[in-house]
């Protein structure tokens, strides 16, 4: 009996060393080895824990050394009237946010991104506005097939997701392909929900430069705090299917598990407020998004 209560008391004994060790400084680490080959009196054991814990401290230093980077871009108020047409020509875009310099996620993690892209915030009382130069030095290679919503398929795009609590896990998701077919979507810690459809209006355009976006999201269609004062979580990132590139504006390494927690923040946005949601049918979503584009003169 007292044998079985003298081996309880050791492991009770290592298991407090380990803990110690892993949050103690670089002293207490070595007394805790020491300690441990005191009681134990076994080498083997001793190897199993200094395997272990090498592994625990290496990996905790791994991840201490690779913090996420959070790029900032501040939205702008604006009073001016924006038309969406992709033409991107209103005065107020001179006076918005801009977020350029994209990074690769893929062919090549955390190299530039080969093609320019600028994308800009505005907002009023209503919605938030965004606007995006897709620039592309070889035009005639932008893939836009045109495909259902929320479909698959060869073609580029352009997105822009909006983490409105900053919890790293829950976002919204808005994405527009080169033909100018509408994609989104909800994000959550469970998975995304590309059934989710929000009424939206967006255009592309296509010039010799590229291709040009304009996209208008009203805040009913989102779900925010009542803060005075709006920081988000936000990134954008858009597709060049010529080369099998993806690049975000907001660094996403593949390493790192998880998009939405790899946004940067949104800043500036002041005195919003969340208009009354209705649970809205697909029927009737239809239907609006019909009618809005009969208003905008859009076929």
């Amino acid at each position: 009996m007292l044998n079985i209560f003298i081996n309880f008391a050791i492991k009770v004994v290592i298991f407090f060393l380990v803990l110690l060790f892993s949050l103690g400084k670089l002293f207490m680490r070595y007394l805790c080895f020491i300690l441990i080959w005191i009681i134990t009196n076994d080498f083997s054991v001793l190897f199993r824990l200094i395997t272990y814990l090498i592994i625990l401290f290496t990996s905790t230093s791994l991840i201490a050394k690779e913090p996420i980077v959070r790029r900032a871009i501040t939205a702008v108020r604006t009073n001016e009237t924006v038309v969406i047409d992709g033409i991107i020509n209103e005065a107020a875009w001179e006076k918005a946010g801009i977020a350029t310099d994209f990074t690769q996620k893929m062919p090549n993690p955390g190299s530039p991104s080969t093609e320019r892209t600028d994308v800009y915030i505005l907002y009023n009382d209503v919605s938030i506005y965004i606007a995006a130069k897709l620039f592309d030095s070889d035009p005639h290679m932008i893939l836009k097939e045109f495909t259902e919503r929320d479909q698959d398929g060869n073609y580029d795009w352009f997105g822009v997701i909006f983490d409105t609590y900053e919890d790293g896990q829950n976002a919204f998701g808005f994405g527009i392909t080169a033909a100018g077919t509408q994609n989104d979507w909800r994000m959550t810690a469970t998975g995304d929900d590309d059934s989710w459809d929000a009424v939206w209006n967006s255009k592309v355009i296509h010039t010799e430069e590229g291709w040009f976006v304009e996209m208008e999201i009203p805040f009913s269609m989102l779900r925010f705090s009542s803060k005075e004062i709006q920081t988000w979580r936000v990134n954008f990132g858009r597709s060049l299917k010529k080369n099998g590139e993806e690049a975000y504006w907001n660094p996403v390494k593949p390493e790192i598990e998880g998009l939405v927690v790899q946004s940067g923040e949104l800043k500036g946005m002041n005195n919003i407020r969340s208009p009354l949601r209705l649970m809205l049918t697909p029927y009737l979503i239809s239907y609006l998004n019909e009618n809005h584009h009969k208003a905008a003169g859009i076929d």
